[in-house]
């Protein structure tokens, strides 16, 4: 009985990403299918693959130690994935990672840098989930 109530509590993390917007936005997405065209799935399957292979990347750079050194290559990433994120409606994404751009810039005030990274790292993981279930609808096509 005991289990059964417990079951029915949402848990810290359910409720923490429920709070959230969906990871890609069906508006924003269906845009640019419409752009490529709805007639060329494998085109759009070939975008989604480049956007995870190249956002991976980007984000092991945003991952690396924050020193003199890599400060430029840190800001290029932020900058390149927040507009690819957000050219395929990934707009949590893009706007957690304009945050971190700025402040790499030196405008964003205050900001945990590790922190905001974390959260580009789980947020991408969602991105990634979402692209992967678009990708195997435009395959079923």
């Amino acid at each position: 009985m005991n289990q059964s109530m417990d079951n029915n509590k949402p848990d810290a993390a359910s409720s923490e990403s429920a709070s959230l917007p969906p990871a890609i936005s069906q508006e924003e997405f269906q845009a640019v299918v419409e752009m490529i065209g709805p007639d060329e799935p494998d085109l759009m399957v070939e975008l989604i693959d480049t956007y995870l292979e190249e956002s991976g990347m980007l984000v092991e750079t945003l991952l690396q130690p924050p020193r003199e050194d890599n400060q430029e290559a840190r800001l290029r990433a932020a900058h390149s994935l927040k507009s690819s994120s957000a050219s395929l409606g990934a707009l949590h994404l893009s706007r957690l990672c304009a945050d971190l751009e700025a402040y790499l810039r030196g405008r964003g005030g205050e900001l945990d840098e590790e922190r905001q990274v974390q959260q580009i790292v789980a947020e991408r993981e969602r991105v990634v989930l979402a692209l992967q279930a678009e990708k195997a609808r435009l395959q079923q096509s």
